[in-house]
């Protein structure tokens, strides 16, 4: 699936850039950490014409929460609770708030997601965190690392081949090849931003980039 990412501050602004949302896209994410407390969560579900997936990411992971992380995973709840398609957390959460959000969760799915901004640990260890992504409740269980190396594509690459539900991705400059080998081995998911000035993550693809080299590959 294709995910476009979306980080607005007013319900509004949301609204805008989800009505621009472009038709390829099959999931929107949407970083509610960055919206106000008091927009509702049904009215966020209710303005997008595709599934959204709710993340709600703490400085730690890039984001803007800056509240406790009980007051984090009751937020995502309320989204869950909504029945957003997918709810985000990250695996470095609190095992008793994971649970917590999991039971609180109507039909919206599970993304238990593993985040290393400086670069790929290796793939034994990766391994473990997939099992406990798994073992916590995950529906998929997501990693994106930090490429210092072309051969850490590999690294996370090689994960597919257990063929359970995964999103893997590098990020950086020598990460992007494995937004697209992904995607073609059986990612779940892969990020690509709707113009150069909505990139979330280094070394993301644009969709018109993603696309030309979609198809320069199957050509």
């Amino acid at each position: 699936m294709i995910c476009i990412p979306i980080q607005a501050s007013t319900l509004t602004e949301l609204q805008q850039k989800l009505k621009k949302v472009p038709s390829q896209a099959d999931l929107v994410e949407v970083w509610i950490d960055y919206l106000p407390l008091t927009v509702d969560a049904k009215e966020v579900v209710a303005a997008s014409k595709k599934p959204l997936l709710i993340v709600n990411k703490p400085k730690r992971e890039k984001g803007q929460w800056t509240g406790t992380e009980q007051a984090r995973i009751d937020r995502l709840k309320q989204f869950a609770q909504a029945n957003a398609k997918y709810i985000d957390i990250g695996i470095d959460t609190d095992v008793t708030l994971i649970k917590d959000l999991i039971r609180g969760k109507k039909r919206s799915k599970i993304i238990v997601s593993y985040h290393n901004f400086e670069r790929t640990p290796s793939a034994k260890t990766l391994e473990k965190i997939v099992k406990k992504g798994f073992r916590l409740g995950a529906d998929i269980v997501k990693i994106a690392t930090f490429a210092q190396k072309r051969e850490d594509n590999m690294t996370l690459l090689n994960l597919l081949k257990s063929n359970k539900p995964l999103a893997v991705m590098c990020m950086g400059e020598k990460g992007k090849v494995s937004r697209i080998a992904g995607q073609m081995l059986g990612s779940q998911l892969t990020f690509v931003a709707a113009g150069d000035q909505n990139k979330t993550a280094p070394g993301q693809l644009t969709l018109k980039e993603y696309q030309t080299i979609e198809s320069i590959i199957k050509s």
